[in-house]
């Protein structure tokens, strides 16, 4: 992943070079990588003003070039059409802007809107370089893989219509492809928050979890619940925060929980009992022991005996609470699970780089500063 956006620029004229390239240098996630002017001679007159390491013969040579990811084109305005879709086709950002002598109002919104199309572009890619970096500091302080799974946008607007996150197959691909790449005796570190997600995507991950042969770490910031609370089990270790919690594992059919559905099998006759209701309860009753034993599976490769395995199924699978319940540290230790509580600070940092859409004006506020316990006041009153 290159660690900066690179630009290449068609037309360098006087616009280009008063405006723009000085401003382009002024990006610190931004380079200039190849320039294409009327001539060679002054292409290379720009390239060597603005120390730019590469020139082009036309905007083709400039779309052409792999160093460059963005396009900006400065050129006479009959070449704005052709260049910006031959950018475009060739899967490149494209904007472009035409300086006058003297500036007139209308370049100011070439400029507002060559700003506004690559500032997205630009803090997504910052963001990416920033979390790659701290990845790497975790793994080089740890001598592991750090992998995150973070659904940190658990609801979004798309068009009006809101859009949950949660483990789906494509986590469990990019997943297990992740692991496939660890060398078997490294340890992997899991950073997990997610409200849960597909029960077949979250046994594959845990599944693959548990079979790496290096120790597995799972850390929670905030919550990791139903499909997160099984990858948690799959972990030789789990590091929480004091207040994070995991979640129950009881399946979920349709729109109710399945011991639920269940249960209404106890507390009324057979012949009063809808159709519908008695094929809910068959699956139900198939989907808590597929479930309860993908748990017993995790919990004795972890080298729990199959007593305590199945006692833990049955706490966290046979319906006990309703599916959001949190649970938390203090209770998943007496579970039997094995939480330790704290984690490096560079976790909680890696989380700050996950931000979640602000869509609406926050309904949290506060000084994002750390505070120091405040010195108690001197009395002025002298001693007698």
């Amino acid at each position: 992943m290159a660690d900066k956006v690179r630009i290449g620029v068609v037309g360098a004229g006087a616009f280009t070079t008063r405006q723009m390239l000085p401003g382009f240098q002024k990006l610190a996630d931004a380079e200039v990588t190849v320039v294409a002017n009327r001539t060679k001679a002054s292409s290379e007159r720009v390239a060597a003003e603005f120390e730019i390491p590469e020139i082009a013969e036309d905007y083709r040579q400039v779309i052409a070039n792999p160093n460059v990811d963005a396009i900006f084109i400065g050129a006479p305005p009959y070449i704005h059409h052709e260049a910006t879709l031959a950018a475009l086709d060739a899967g490149k950002h494209a904007a472009s802007a035409k300086g006058r002598r003297p500036v007139n109002p209308f370049d100011y919104f070439w400029v507002i809107f060559l700003f506004f199309s690559l500032e997205p572009m630009l803090r997504r890619r910052w963001l990416e370089i920033q979390r790659v970096r701290l990845m790497q500091k975790i793994e080089r302080q740890r001598g592991s893989r750090v992998i995150t799974l973070i659904h940190r946008q658990e609801a979004m607007a798309l068009l009006g219509f809101p859009v949950a996150r949660f483990i789906d197959i494509e986590d469990s691909e990019a997943l297990l492809r992740a692991i496939r790449l660890t060398p078997p005796e490294m340890p992997l570190d899991l950073i997990v928050h997610t409200p849960g997600g597909l029960v077949l995507a979250a046994e594959q991950i845990a599944r693959a979890l548990s079979q790496h042969p290096g120790k597995v770490t799972v850390f929670v910031p905030h919550y990791a619940m139903s499909g997160g609370t099984l990858l948690a089990l799959a972990a030789d270790e789990i590091r929480m925060d004091p207040h994070a919690v995991l979640g129950p594992l009881d399946p979920q059919v349709g729109q109710y929980a399945a011991a639920s559905i269940l249960s209404v099998l106890d507390q009324k006759p057979m012949a009063e009992i809808d159709d519908e209701t008695l094929i809910l309860a068959d699956l139900s009753r198939k989907a808590s022991a597929q479930v309860s034993r993908a748990v017993i599976d995790l919990l004795i490769s972890n080298g729990r005996s199959a007593e305590d395995s199945s006692r833990l199924a049955d706490v966290l699978v046979g319906g006990h609470w309703t599916h959001d319940y949190p649970i938390t540290v203090h209770e998943a230790v007496e579970m039997g699970l094995r939480v330790e509580e704290g984690l490096p600070e560079d976790v909680y940092a890696l989380m700050e780089l996950f931000p979640q859409p602000s869509q609406r004006r926050p309904s949290v506020g506060y000084v994002p500063i750390p505070y120091r316990t405040p010195e108690a006041p001197t009395s002025r009153r002298p001693s007698p």
